[in-house]
């Protein structure tokens, strides 16, 4: 079972911040669900909500973890393309990817 989560109604259509970063990352560690996030209507990703959400996540789990608890549906093609290059540049950075 995974839990549902919808972007847009918890951080808005440009999640963005450090601070909305930390606190979405506070949920989901407290979380004892994998989660889908639903990226319906989210226009944008920071750089900061990257760092702050995807990249501390990346860094504590390492690819394998990560992908059986977070996955996503319904990002555009162009921010998948880019959090895709983040998330690989985040667990080569951290030693979790062999070559």
């Amino acid at each position: 079972m995974m839990k549902r989560i919808a972007v847009q109604d918890k951080l808005g259509i440009h999640p963005g911040t450090s601070k909305q970063a930390a606190a979405f990352l506070d949920l989901f560690m407290r979380s004892r669900l994998p989660w889908i996030l639903d990226f319906t209507g989210v226009q944008i990703l920071t750089p900061q909500f990257l760092e702050g959400f995807f990249g501390k996540l990346a860094e504590s789990f390492g690819p394998e973890l990560f992908q059986k608890r977070l996955t996503w549906v319904n990002l555009e093609a162009s921010l998948q393309r880019e959090l895709f290059a983040f998330l690989r540049q985040k667990f080569d950075e951290y030693g979790k990817v062999s070559t």
